[in-house]
């Protein structure tokens, strides 16, 4: 009888025990989301033991509170949630959520074409892996890798349609105007002025065309470019005015 009440003691203080070293790091954590103190509240997460599916839903909840706060903080938890969420889609889920906050919130574009190109790479609709390789191509854009951007983009334009192909290949005008090839550039925009006049103009891509005409000193066509959307925009009218000016100092140039 005594050794089965020592062994109900032994069992009772391994539980309390249990308890305790569980339940003092969540205090501490849920004390300092309150205070919005992300890093502290990541730092008595790792404190925290066993009990995963209640770990997996602080993650959930210091996420969304550290995210408007510290999104490197934010990201940490969705890394972590994205490597113990039991379900594959539920993983994914939280592989976007970070890959977005990558590219859009902390301009992280290395970090996210690693995570975009992950995701190209497993079993999702072609849709998503064509949204996945416009972002890739959008951040290799945005590091100033030319070539790789446009090796995505030109491999996407026979892929796409619609609207979305609209958005690539005014990407593709943008590369080729980086890499100064003004030519294929010019024939890139004009394509888009045909296919999708609406999209040419809500997307300010007549300043691009005209930023080529006035490259090769073409001011007259820079100038009636810009005149075709002048409208009441002073920012246009103020660009024509300073054409003209550039236009009339020009050996051979008259005011059309």
């Amino acid at each position: 009888m005594e050794i089965i009440k020592q062994a109900l003691f032994l069992n009772l203080c391994l539980f309390l025990t249990g308890c305790f070293y569980f339940t003092s790091p969540v205090r501490k954590m849920e004390k300092a989301l309150k205070k919005k103190e992300c890093h502290q509240a990541r730092l008595a997460f790792l404190s925290i033991e066993g009990r995963e599916d209640k770990k997996q839903l602080l993650a959930k909840k210091a996420a969304k509170v550290c995210l408007p706060i510290s999104k490197k903080q934010a990201v940490w938890f969705y890394q972590y949630l994205s490597e113990r969420a039991q379900k594959k889609e539920q993983r994914l889920g939280f592989k976007k959520k970070m890959a977005k906050i990558y590219f859009e919130e902390i301009k992280d574009y290395e970090a996210a074409v690693k995570i975009y190109s992950f995701l190209q790479s497993q079993d999702v609709s072609p849709l998503e892996k064509q949204k996945y390789s416009f972002r890739v191509a959008q951040a290799y854009f945005e590091m100033g890798k030319w070539l790789a951007s446009l090796k995505q983009v030109d491999k996407m334009l026979y892929q796409t349609e619609g609207e979305k192909k609209q958005n690539v290949l005014f990407l593709k005008g943008r590369i080729l105007l980086m890499q100064e090839r003004y030519k294929e550039a010019e024939d890139a925009f004009t394509s888009l002025q045909r296919s999708a006049p609406d999209f040419f103009k809500e997307n300010k891509v007549f300043l691009y065309l005209s930023f080529i005409y006035e490259s090769r000193k073409e001011f007259h066509q820079a100038i009636s470019k810009l005149e075709e959307f002048q409208s009441t925009s002073d920012f246009l009218m103020s660009k024509i005015k300073r054409l003209k000016i550039r236009q009339n100092n020009q050996p051979d140039g008259t005011f059309p």
